[in-house]
């Protein structure tokens, strides 16, 4: 496992702390339940669609503003909190603090009326899918997780790959295919000696950092670990994983529009083909653009599609027009009761009890959008040695299992992803150094 630099100093080291306790997650109710109601022992807290607590709320974003704009807004009482040159997306961000007194909104106002010639965007919160973890629907992990077992899965805790036809023979067909992960940090504890997967933050600086137990699930599934008996989908994959959570007011794991640029810069840095995304945030038009233009580069992009009940609003990233938007099923091929539903729905996966390592000796049920999309990501890998780009051609390609009503609906999109029966090898960058580099520094201001 390597840490990776990050484009600057990072705002703490990755912890190898277990959590402990329940994962923090915000004592909500689902505004609607759908029938039939399931048998929980509490209630799964929805995405809140009320305005949430932001890491700064005097905070906005300039964009590619030059020496003379920022010197007049200095004058003018804003602060400059940090200054990043994002090259591999192809454009600079400061974060700016308003004057004292003044929230965001005033201070964005009163810089379009004073600089209309430059760009200043909000700093916008990022919250994770509020997954459910534990047995039977428990808000947290069991009163006796599991220790870790020798041997594979069985298929009564490990039925996510027997679901979508995964043969382990597909692994080999994502050898090398450079996959991204923006998530949470992850217990380094877990994957020591792995050479394929390293490390960088891109977490707001000066806060205390979000637990880990969510990145932990998410990495396992795909790349594996010996602390746990659910095998890695795609073990010889190699990976990135950018953490860009921190620890909110109440101890829940929050984000930033900031800190998701820097992950997609990083992202760029090591030249990722896909990258696998488990955060919620509202419509956000410097993200967007940014992931259009890497999708037209052929940047492939997995996200889940939200916990956050049939009635919640699209979440972004996942409704974004090039992002594969995946929901989550249960054993039964039945849909999760509390995830998003909605016309950007792509496709469902296995996300309901699925069996995973949450911390060094600690394993556990979870549930969710966050914990299909990487069989999504896994399927997708399979297919990065046959030149396809862009979500359309990829979902042409592969084959899906009706679910619900017939044809593609908002609560299963096209229905479930199957694996393929076959794949061709995945193909291996050639691109010298000064290639590579000039693929990725060609600008995409948003």
């Amino acid at each position: 496992m390597r840490v990776l630099p990050a484009e600057t100093p990072p705002a703490a080291s990755p912890s190898n702390d277990a959590p402990t306790g329940s994962p923090p997650l915000a004592q909500q109710k689902p505004a609607s339940t759908p029938e039939p109601k399931p048998r929980v022992r509490n209630a799964l807290p929805a995405l809140p669609t009320a305005p949430l607590p932001i890491l700064n709320k005097r905070e906005l974003l300039a964009i590619n503003v030059g020496p003379q704009s920022m010197d007049r807004l200095i004058a003018g009482g804003f602060r400059t909190s940090e200054s990043l040159d994002l090259s591999h997306l192809g454009f600079r961000m400061d974060r700016i603090e308003a004057p004292p007194g003044w929230d965001a909104a005033r201070a964005r106002a009163w810089l379009k009326r004073e600089l209309p010639n430059d760009r200043f965007e909000f700093n916008r919160t990022y919250r994770q899918y509020l997954p459910n973890v534990g047995g039977d629907g428990d808000l947290g992990p069991s009163d006796h997780p599991s220790p870790p077992t020798a041997g594979s899965c069985g298929s009564d805790r490990c039925y996510g790959a027997a679901a979508i036809n995964w043969r382990p023979a597909l692994a080999s067909c994502a050898r090398g295919v450079r996959i991204g992960v923006i998530d949470t940090a992850f217990d380094t504890a877990l994957f020591t000696g792995r050479e394929n997967v390293s490390y960088a933050t891109a977490a707001a600086a000066g806060h205390q950092k979000a637990a880990s137990w969510h990145g932990n699930g998410v990495l396992t599934l795909l790349a594996g670990t010996s602390q746990s008996d659910a095998s890695g989908l795609i073990p010889d994959a190699k990976y990135f994983v950018a953490d860009t959570f921190v620890a909110d007011q109440d101890g829940s794991p929050v984000s930033d529009t900031a800190s998701v640029l820097k992950a997609l810069d990083l992202m760029m840095a090591f030249d990722v083909q896909i990258i696998n995304m488990s955060l919620s945030g509202p419509r956000d038009p410097t993200v967007e653009k940014v992931i259009s233009k890497l999708s037209e580069r052929g940047v492939i992009f997995v996200a889940a599609a939200g916990n956050g009940g049939p009635t919640a609003p699209p979440a972004y990233p996942a409704a974004y027009a090039p992002v594969i938007a995946v929901t989550a099923v249960n054993k039964y091929l039945n849909g999760y009761p509390y995830a998003n539903r909605g016309n950007y729905i792509d496709v469902a996966a296995p996300g309901v009890r699925i069996w995973t390592a949450l911390a060094k000796d600690k394993q556990d049920y979870v549930s969710g959008t966050s914990f299909a999309a990487p069989y999504v990501t896994a399927i997708v890998a399979t297919l990065a040695g046959q030149g396809l780009t862009g979500k359309e051609a990829l979902l042409a390609r592969l084959e899906t299992k009706d679910l619900g009503p017939a044809g593609r609906d908002q609560i299963y999109g096209r229905g479930l992803l199957m694996a393929p029966a076959s794949c061709a090898p995945a193909r291996t960058p050639v691109a010298s150094k000064g290639e590579a580099w000039r693929v990725i520094r060609t600008s995409t201001t948003p």
